[in-house]
């Protein structure tokens, strides 16, 4: 994998963010989500040779416990563990030894075989966020020692 490093996004980065986020062109509260994520300092940059690659959002609104809500990695990024190596930078800020959430829909298979190599296990299932696609709620439990 390239080596990552990772910083907290400012509103420097909000056109790019907005630019990258395939939903956020068409869904005007995406944008209002991103903005805040980024004000409020839960917006995670992932970086290869200085560019921009990927970012991610977290916050601990899902029953006052960390969770990543939004990952996304630029297409010339993508099959490289940039994804991977994000998560696992956020789960080391915001997760302080917490149990710490993550989801995706049924139908994104990549994305799940990422998020179980990290160890996360299959907690939960919501309906109806996007019709027909259930959600998929995984829980990583800090490691005891």
């Amino acid at each position: 994998m390239d080596a990552l490093t990772v910083r907290s996004a400012t509103a420097d980065d909000l056109d790019w963010l907005l630019a990258i986020d395939p939903v956020a062109a068409h869904n005007a509260r995406r944008g209002r989500f991103l903005k805040l994520a980024v004000t409020e300092g839960r917006c995670e940059i992932g970086l290869i040779e200085g560019e921009r690659a990927a970012f991610a959002v977290w916050h601990r609104q899902f029953f006052s416990r960390p969770f990543l809500a939004l990952l996304v990695v630029a297409a010339a990024y993508r099959r490289r563990g940039i994804g991977t190596a994000l998560v696992r930078h956020v789960i080391a800020r915001a997760g302080e030894g917490d149990d710490f959430f993550i989801s995706t829909n049924a139908s994104n298979e990549a994305a799940q075989r990422m998020i179980e190599k990290l160890g996360f296990v299959r907690s939960g299932t919501i309906e109806n966020i996007d019709p027909g696609d259930p959600e998929w709620i995984y829980l990583l439990r800090p490691t005891e020692g």
